[in-house]
């Protein structure tokens, strides 16, 4: 007989799979973008450079990757290596901070206008010199 302080086998059950599919429900929802425009316009190296240096280096790197120079590409670029660092689809994104981060640490750098970047940094400077 199981005792009132430990749930029996049924009850075990019942709790993992509604945790499992909980899980999996979240992962399924998640958004396809993992970052929102506001973040994604806003490049950490803005207050140290200012804006007229993060919007030349943004188009130093478009110009030197035509395959990511509108913003639509740039933001499909960011997604593709979040999810990459993500693995497992219930997950969480990585921040922004971990995915350059993670590109320093692979050797992912480019050197728009002089400067060594990771590509994410750079690709969120491309994204913000399309801002009128």
């Amino acid at each position: 007989m199981p005792s009132s302080s430990h749930p029996d086998r049924r009850a075990f059950l019942q709790g993992a799979l509604c945790t499992v599919a909980g899980l999996t429900l979240v992962g399924g929802c998640s958004p396809d973008a993992p970052y929102d425009d506001a973040t994604l316009m806003q490049p950490t190296l803005l207050p140290t450079l200012g804006p007229t240096r993060v919007r030349e280096i943004g188009q130093a790197y478009r110009r030197a990757t035509p395959a990511e120079s509108t913003a639509p590409t740039l933001r499909a670029a960011i997604a593709r290596g979040a999810q990459q660092l993500r693995g497992l689809r219930w997950s969480p994104y990585p921040s922004l901070e971990a995915l350059i981060t993670a590109d320093f640490t692979d050797g992912r750098v480019v050197f728009p206008a002089g400067w060594m970047l990771s590509v994410n940094e750079a690709r969120q400077c491309g994204l913000f010199s399309l801002q009128g």
